[in-house]
Parts: structure tokens; C-alpha cells; sequence
């Protein structure tokens, strides 16, 4: 059996730690839709809690977390066996790739909700919020990430999906209503050896594609003929934004500088990584 306040307050302890106090999950939620600009989602899908809620923890305070003890059965829980978390993410763009537990809640468009299958709760709210994540070099989501919203009723709601680094062993999604024992009867639920899955649909025009290869390859540091590189491909975005009928073309000079350059400036790695973004790039342009 595993004995809490553990959960809940160490969700806490980590809100702490990136620097958001306890004093937020007293603030006020602020509901907001997602932005109907946004042409970046990503969706987490939680596995089903497998810890429940089942009284006071002993010798306290706390409450205690018992395994596969849902409700209805266990009347000290109002979470079910089939209950989970979700999260959405929205932006205006795509994630850039390879982020490193990056905090991406100042990204333009940002807008999460949770859900835990009895509270739906949004940000942006007052005082800010908890979301970290990485992505891969196709710009997905993989672990490590943190999404914590500690905010709601007063007795202390909150949703919480942590992969923290290490990402192994450590897993915890969770969902609570109320907590702790003995002030508050506590009503949470908790999965914490199982990480979820992520997907996303991301709608990206040509010219956020050359934007998003721009910073790529500025975080790869080329070199000697980097500026060039970046040159050639703000020439693109000109010919794109411009519609000028050039981009094709301008980006079959680029390919070819590229694979002048692999091996020399360039690493086979990052050639190999920049010709698939330039080959997203073509498919969105048309190009022959």
C-alpha cells in the first residue's frame, strides 16, 4: 500500500521548484477557448488511473492511495477505473524541433486544457502555469515534459501529467479534487508507472516551414558558410511571400549548396535532417 499526502504534495514540491508557489492553487481559474488561429495541436492521452483515494493515511496527516481501488466500490473516491488524463496544447505554430524540457507557455497562441474525467481546467491563468516538454527533430513530443494545473475550487483541484527527467522510472499522472486528510477528505487518483501517448496536427504554410529550418539550423551552429545558408533561405521566404514564382528554384540552389557543403561544414546528421525539412518544404510548395 502506498501512503500520501506523496502525490499531491509533491506535485506541489515540483510547482515549487520551477518556480510557481503553493498560493496558485487558491487563484482563480480563468476559462478561455483555444485560439482559433492556432495551427499547431498536441494531444496527450493518459493510460487509466490505477491508485485511488482511500482515506486517512496513518500516523498522518495524508491520505492514503490504495491500488486498483476505484469507485464505485471504494466510496472515499469519486475516480473510476476507465478515468484519465488528457491534455491538448495549441499554438499559432509547430513546436521547433529538438527542445530540451523546454517552457513553452510564452510561445505565441499557447493555450492548454486538462481533463481528468470529472474537471476540465484551462490556461492562461493568473500567476502563470507549469508546462514544459521536448520535442524530437520532426518538432513531436517525447518525454521528458511536465504539464501542471494546480488551479480550481478551494479544496485544492489540480491535474497533473509528469515524465520529469529521469524520464525512467518515474511516470505520474494524476488527478485530485480535493486534498488532504484530515482538513479536506481527499479525492484524488494517480498512475504512475505508465507514461500516455502523444499525437499532434499540425497545419504549417511554406513559409512557417522555412521559418521553423531557419531556427534549426541556427541551434546547429554551421560554421562558416552558415550565413550564407541563412541567406539563401530568407531569399525563399521572400520568393514565397512574394509569390514571385521563384521558390522552387531557390530552394533546389539551396539543396545543392547543402550537399556541397555535407561532410565539410555540414555533418551528414544535420544534412540528413535539413533535406527532410526542405523535402516538407517542397510538398507544400508544389515543387516538381
Amino acid at each position: 500500500m502506498k501512503t500520501a499526502p506523496t502525490a499531491f504534495q509533491q506535485l506541489f514540491h515540483r510547482a515549487e521548484n520551477a518556480g510557481i508557489t503553493i498560493a496558485l492553487a487558491c487563484a482563480a481559474l480563468l476559462f478561455t477557448t483555444a485560439q482559433l488561429s492556432a495551427q499547431a495541436t498536441y494531444q496527450y492521452t493518459g493510460n487509466p488511473f490505477t491508485f485511488f483515494s482511500c482515506g486517512p493515511s496513518s500516523p498522518g496527516p495524508g491520505t492514503l492511495d490504495c491500488p486498483n481501488d476505484p469507485a464505485p466500490g471504494n466510496a472515499l473516491t469519486s475516480y473510476t477505473a476507465t478515468d484519465h488524463v488528457t491534455a491538448t496544447l495549441t499554438f499559432t505554430s509547430p513546436l521547433a524541433a529538438n527542445l530540451n524540457y523546454q517552457d513553452v507557455s510564452t510561445l505565441a497562441g499557447f493555450q492548454l486544457t486538462m481533463s481528468d474525467g470529472h474537471q476540465t481546467l484551462s490556461t492562461p491563468s493568473p500567476g502563470g502555469s507549469i508546462v514544459r516538454v521536448s520535442t524530437d527533430a520532426s518538432g513531436q513530443v517525447i518525454g521528458p515534459w511536465l504539464l501542471v494545473i494546480n488551479l480550481g475550487n478551494a479544496a485544492n483541484s489540480g491535474i497533473a501529467s509528469e515524465n520529469e527527467p529521469p524520464v525512467n522510472p518515474f511516470v505520474q499522472d494524476q488527478g485530485t479534487l480535493a486534498c488532504c486528510d484530515p482538513t479536506v477528505q481527499g479525492d484524488i487518483a494517480l498512475n504512475q508507472n505508465s507514461a500516455g501517448t502523444w499525437n499532434s496536427n499540425t497545419q504549417e504554410t511554406p513559409a512557417q516551414l522555412v521559418s521553423d529550418l531557419l531556427a534549426v539550423m541556427q541551434q546547429m551552429q554551421i560554421p562558416k558558410q552558415g550565413v550564407s545558408f541563412t541567406n539563401q533561405l530568407q531569399q525563399v521566404e521572400t520568393d514565397i511571400n512574394t509569390n514571385n514564382g521563384q521558390a522552387c528554384g531557390d530552394l533546389a540552389a539551396f539543396l545543392n549548396h547543402l550537399k556541397a557543403q555535407t561532410g565539410k561544414t555540414v555533418t551528414v546528421a544535420q544534412a540528413n535532417q535539413i533535406m527532410a525539412s526542405v523535402a516538407k518544404i517542397q510538398a507544400a510548395l508544389g515543387c516538381g
